[in-house]
């Protein structure tokens, strides 16, 4: 996932911050927080999810399930 953000935000330095902060700073109970920033990863996340792009959304599984377990616990 995250060299598929890096190839797809290559030559944009902000947004390679943004992936690099999310790289290192990662925790799967964040997931939430992570993906209401308004920041490369919803942005990209969202815009597979509006057009079926099921390559980048198979990419992004892992965070998927996060974000899904996550938001599962916050309505327990």
């Amino acid at each position: 996932m995250i060299n598929s953000c890096r190839k797809q935000y290559q030559g944009n330095q902000s947004v390679m911050k943004q992936i690099e902060e999310f790289s290192m700073n990662y925790d799967e109970n964040k997931a939430a927080e992570w993906y209401s920033k308004d920041i490369f990863l919803f942005r990209l996340l969202n815009r597979a999810l509006r057009t079926e792009n099921i390559d980048i959304i198979y990419k992004f599984r892992f965070f998927i399930a996060d974000l899904h377990r996550q938001l599962d616990k916050m309505h327990r």
